[in-house]
C-alpha cells in the first residue's frame, strides 16, 4: 500500500516501514516470528492481557524493569516451547527481557481491540500515573510497539523518526494539541503537556485504523492459536520436543559465547585502584612528586612480579596521600592474571608484614596503606 498524503500519513508510513508486507515470501512470513507470536497470543483478549500485567506487577515488586526466564514462567502460563521461543526472540544477550517490551508484545499480538491495547500502553508509559500522557510518552509507546513489529521483519525503527512524525502531524489531528502548541510552543507541548487520554489516543488511531485492520494483529485470531495449550497429535508433540531441545541447545551456546566474551574482556581491561597512605605528608611528597611516582610504580610492579609499565598512575592527591592508579594485565611470560586478580594480590602484599612491598623501599608508606578498588573514589571498596 502507498501512504496517502492525508492527515496521519506519517503514522501510516511509520507502520509500513516496520511491516512493509505480510504476504507470502515477505520478511514477516519468512522470519515467522510474527505469525508464531500471533498463534501464541491470538486467544488472549483484554482481560487475559491485564492478568499478565498483574502477574508481572506481583513479581517485579522492585520495579527493576527486567524479567528472567524463571520469572517469565510465572507471568505467562504457556508451554515450555512457547516460552523458550519468546525468550530467544526478545532477551537481551540471552539473559533478561525488557518488561515493557514483553508486555507490549503480548498486548500487541493479542486479540484485544486497538483502543484496549492503547489503554495498556498508556498505563505502561504514563509516568505521572494520572491517566493521561504527554505526546512524548505516546511517542515512546508507539516506538516500542513498532520496534516489536520490527523484530518480526528485521526492519529498524528509530525513536527520533516516530517522534518527528508525531510532532509534524499531531496539530492536524488534534485541535487541543494545536492550541497548546500556539500557547506554549512545540517542544514544551510535546514533552510536558498531559493532554492525551483514551479519547485523544483513539483519535490518533483512527488515522491508521484501515492499515492496522489489514495486519494479522488486527484481524481475527488464527484458527490454530487456541490449540497450543491443549491436545496435539503425536507428530506435533514430537516436533515440539525437538524444537525445545534445539532452543535449549541454542541458549546454552549463546550463554557460553557471552561468558567467553566477558572473560576475554576481563583479561585485557585494566582495573582501577586507590591506595590511601594514612599519616603520610602530602606536602613533603609533592616537593618531589616524580620520584614518588617512580617509587610507587617500581615497588608495586616488583611486588606483583610484572613490568613497571603495567602500573599507570592517574593522580596523587592529599588525604593523607591518595594514589589513584590503573593496573593492566601483564599477559607476558605465561602470566594470565586479570587486572582484578593483580589488585587482589597487591592487597595481600599490604596485609602481609613480610611481603616484598612491606620490606622494600616503599615500606615506609606501605605499613599504613589501605587499598580500595572501584571506578570512582566514592564507590571504591576494600
Amino acid at each position: 500500500m502507498e501512504a496517502k498524503t492525508t492527515m496521519g500519513a506519517g503514522f501510516v508510513r511509520s507502520i509500513q516501514s516496520a511491516v512493509p508486507s505480510v504476504a507470502p515470501g515477505s520478511a514477516w512470513a519468512q522470519r515467522d516470528i510474527g505469525p508464531t507470536l500471533r498463534r501464541f497470543f491470538g486467544a488472549f483478549y483484554n482481560g487475559d492481557v491485564w492478568a499478565v500485567y498483574r502477574r508481572y506487577r506481583n513479581i517485579d515488586v522492585e520495579n527493576c524493569g527486567w524479567i528472567s526466564y524463571e520469572e517469565l514462567q510465572e507471568i505467562l502460563f504457556l508451554p515450555e516451547f512457547n516460552l523458550l521461543f519468546i525468550f530467544d526472540a526478545f532477551s537481551q544477550q540471552n539473559a533478561l527481557i525488557d518488561s515493557r517490551e514483553l508486555l507490549v508484545m503480548v498486548c500487541l499480538f493479542s486479540s484485544s481491540k486497538l483502543s484496549e491495547k492503547c489503554g495498556l500502553f498508556m498505563t505502561l508509559f504514563d509516568n505521572s500515573h494520572s491517566g493521561t500522557c504527554t505526546a512524548a510518552e505516546v511517542a515512546n509507546f508507539a516506538t516500542l510497539a513498532l520496534q516489536v513489529l520490527g523484530r518480526c521483519t528485521g526492519a529498524p525503527v528509530r525513536a527520533k523518526d516516530i517522534a518527528a512524525a508525531m510532532q509534524e502531524e499531531l496539530s492536524d489531528v488534534l485541535p487541543l494539541y494545536r492550541d497548546a502548541v500556539n500557547r506554549l510552543g512545540s517542544e514544551a507541548t510535546f514533552k510536558e503537556e498531559r493532554i492525551f487520554g483514551q479519547d485523544e489516543v483513539d483519535e490518533i488511531c483512527s488515522t491508521f485504523r484501515l492499515l492496522y485492520d489489514e495486519l494479522p494483529i488486527g484481524q481475527d485470531p488464527p484458527p490454530n492459536c487456541a490449540l497450543l495449550g491443549g491436545m496435539q497429535s503425536d507428530d506435533e508433540d514430537e516436533d515440539r520436543e525437538k524444537a525445545v531441545e534445539i532452543l535449549k541447545e541454542k541458549s546454552l551456546i549463546r550463554k557460553k559465547e557471552i561468558e567467553e566474551k566477558e572473560a576475554a574482556k576481563a583479561a585485557v581491561e585494566p582495573a582501577r585502584g586507590w591506595m590511601i597512605i594514612h599519616g603520610a605528608d602530602f606536602v613533603a611528597i609533592s616537593k618531589d612528586i616524580a620520584r614518588f611516582r617512580h617509587l610507587f610504580a617500581k615497588c608495586v610492579a616488583q611486588a606483583l612480579e610484572v613490568p613497571s609499565g603495567v602500573i599507570t598512575i592517574v593522580d596523587i592527591t592529599p588525604g593523607s596521600v591518595v594514589v589513584e592508579f590503573l593496573v593492566h594485565p601483564s599477559m607476558r611470560g605465561g602470566d594470565r592474571r586479570t587486572a582484578t586478580q593483580l589488585l587482589i594480590a597487591l592487597a595481600e602484599h599490604l596485609i602481609n608484614g613480610k611481603s616484598v612491598l612491606r620490606r622494600g623501599h616503599f615500606s615506609v608508606y606501605a605499613a599504613s596503606a589501605e587499598l580500595l578498588v572501584g571506578e570512582t573514589r566514592r564507590t571504591a571498596a576494600t
